[in-house]
């Protein structure tokens, strides 16, 4: 019982109380947006591993979200300025960690779209996005922490 409540007031320091945590090699989160740079934000831990990160179709940064403290609603990953107009994002879970870490697993919090030239038919234009709304498609391991 102590270990729930414990999970429960660490979820509560995350951005709605709530995040998505890919808890498995190749797990991922795509989405598709209309602007010209996004932001992700999760936890950074101890037991955070790190993620590959592709725009349109190519890998663009492995991002590591190990940290000796935890620290809830991190920018984990800013991209460079893209040209306007849509773009698909997939963050994977790589499998690998830093050697301090004690786990593969990262989460989202939430995904920021910047900069949107005009509104599309894009999943996603200008705004902030929580890690549950239906334009993020999660494929492999993902848990729900509330």
């Amino acid at each position: 019982i102590l270990h729930s409540i414990e999970n429960r007031a660490i979820i509560a320091k995350a951005v709605n109380n709530a995040l998505k945590l890919g808890t498995a090699t190749n797990s991922a989160v795509e989405f598709t947006f209309n602007g010209t740079s996004f932001e992700w934000y999760g936890t950074k831990a101890n037991n955070r591993g790190i993620a590959n990160v592709y725009i349109d179709g190519k890998e663009v940064k492995s991002v590591d979200a190990y940290a000796s403290s935890t620290a809830f609603k991190q920018l984990i990953y800013k991209s460079d300025t893209l040209a306007p107009g849509t773009h698909t994002a997939k963050i994977v879970v790589s499998g690998s960690k830093n050697d301090k870490s004690s786990n593969i697993q990262v989460d989202v919090d939430k995904i920021v779209i910047k900069n949107e030239t005009t509104p599309s038919s894009a999943t996603l234009n200008a705004g902030t996005y929580q890690e549950d709304n239906n334009a993020l498609v999660y494929t492999g391991t993902w848990k729900s922490r509330t």
